[in-house]
């Protein structure tokens, strides 16, 4: 008996510290150190017990010249969720709305133009096919390409790879000189030559990015709507809801959207980020061909073929889209694989103008075509030394739950480094779980990542004084009941 009752009080003993560690969710001692610090951090703003205000403790005081101590950016294992889709009505959707004007391009010396990247390792038997989504308004408006996609159709292994690029990368463009990637359709169509606007964007990309292209494929809004409605909608699954004021506003569910509301879908970005718009774009592609039955793909391609002529800039010829249509009455749900080119392969730059912009990370960008392509032994390089990128780790950031909501915490951090780059340190929870506010407390991160931070949580900054240890983060998260789980999806 007393054996029996030894044992039970050591699984007790041991649960009881399995369930404490539950708290920190990690195992790793230095970032079980830094969610220790953070949780004590976040306890001198807890709620308190009266009223239900934050208080500060006197140890925390602000302090505007702390000191910076090292960083480590290894991120924590973020834990996933499932959002419970339900079907709801779909609202009509307003007039669009025009997006911002086009920025001037930084000029470049002759001589001076930066190296041309190349790429070595990619499968060679693929065709690779431009889709650019074109944002005019009349034929006599050639339009930015807010939407570039790159189809890469690999026939002998059965596959198709799709990489979405972003349309605010900083490039430079033959001829031109440096602007948002999205612009190189206008400044080739402003030759008026046939086809030069596609041609500029090909020679950009192969320029700054490496990769061949052999087809092309531009759709303005009214050509997208004619391609969904000829294929009868598509279905989307919406987990997050997206709203986006009074262009688009869908409440979590399961929807079948026509022509009109899938180009609503694919274009709102202003609520999220555009790496969200194109993984959506990326969903409605795949999601057409999941849906249109195999048996009728090829009888629907002599249709489409109509309104390409009509709405669609093309160089692919009927029987190439009547071989591609056999090839996709093939394939598999898994041997469809999707990128989007965002953090880490990219980071924050504001040009001269004061524009927000991306670059490209050189090695990031290897080490996502190599996982997208299967290709182990692919190299990036330049005929010209490469403009030194700066990768120093971003912030360490632990991320704690001051709610009573299950995962929160694993689901914000995830978000944040979808949307920001800025992987976490580590996630937690709070000693308290009745915040009724997010916080975001700063203990001398680089005013970057601060930026972007602030920016995407929706809060100010509280700056605090640093102790001098190692295991201190950069910034401590305390996430309140005011936060949204599916901020920036």
């Amino acid at each position: 008996m007393r054996r029996i009752v030894f044992w039970l009080v050591g699984i007790g003993i041991a649960l009881a510290f399995y369930l404490s560690g539950l708290t920190i969710q990690l195992t790793r001692p230095t970032e079980r150190a830094a969610v220790s610090n953070a949780q004590q951090a976040a306890q001198a703003f807890a709620p308190a017990a009266t009223d239900g205000s934050a208080s500060v403790a006197a140890p925390l005081r602000p302090d505007s010249t702390a000191a910076s101590t090292p960083r480590d950016a290894r991120p924590a294992a973020l834990a996933s969720a499932t959002p419970v889709l339900t079907a709801t009505p779909l609202p009509t959707a307003p007039a669009e709305a025009a997006d911002e004007a086009i920025l001037p391009s930084q000029a470049v010396a002759p001589g001076a133009e930066p190296g041309q990247l190349s790429l070595q390792g990619l499968p060679s038997d693929i065709t690779n096919i431009l889709v650019l989504g074109s944002d005019r308004r009349s034929k006599a408006d050639p339009g930015r390409t807010d939407v570039i996609m790159l189809v890469s159709v690999d026939r002998v292994n059965k596959m198709v790879r799709m990489l979405s690029i972003p349309r605010d990368l900083w490039v430079y463009i033959p001829g031109v000189g440096y602007n948002r990637i999205n612009t190189a359709h206008v400044f080739g169509a402003y030759t008026k030559k046939p086809g030069a606007g596609p041609a500029l964007v090909k020679e950009t990309i192969k320029y700054n990015l490496g990769l061949r292209i052999d087809r092309y494929v531009v759709l303005d809004f009214n050509g997208f709507k004619d391609v969904v409605n000829t294929l009868g909608g598509v279905d989307v699954d919406v987990p997050c809801g997206l709203y986006d004021g009074d262009f688009i506003q869908l409440a979590p569910g399961h929807y079948h959207l026509n022509g009109d509301q899938a180009l609503r879908y694919a274009r709102s970005r202003y609520s999220t980020s555009d790496f969200s718009r194109a993984a959506r774009q990326q969903q409605i592609i795949r999601n057409l061909w999941e849906q249109t039955p195999k048996g009728q793909l090829l009888f629907k391609i002599p249709q489409l073929w109509a309104t390409y002529n009509e709405r669609v800039d093309t160089d692919l010829t009927l029987p190439e889209l009547m071989s591609l249509g056999a090839l996709a009455a093939q394939l598999r749900p898994e041997s469809i694989k999707s990128r989007v080119l965002t953090y880490p392969n990219v980071s924050p730059f504001t040009t001269d103008q004061g524009a927000m912009v991306l670059r490209l990370i050189p090695a990031g960008y290897q080490r996502l075509l190599a996982d997208l392509f299967g290709a182990s032994q692919m190299t990036v390089t330049s005929d010209k030394p490469m403009e030194a990128v700066d990768e120093e780790p971003p912030a360490r950031v632990v991320v704690l739950n001051g709610t009573p909501k299950k995962d929160l915490a694993s689901l914000a951090a995830s978000a944040m480094r979808d949307e920001t780059g800025i992987a976490p340190h580590a996630v937690g929870t709070a000693f308290t779980t009745d915040y009724p506010k997010t916080l975001l407390l700063d203990y001398g991160a680089p005013a970057s990542d601060l930026d972007r931070l602030s920016k995407f949580f929706g809060v100010a900054a509280i700056r605090l004084a640093r102790t001098l240890t190692d295991d201190t983060p950069d910034v401590v998260v305390v996430l309140g009941a005011d936060y949204k789980s599916c901020k920036g999806r």
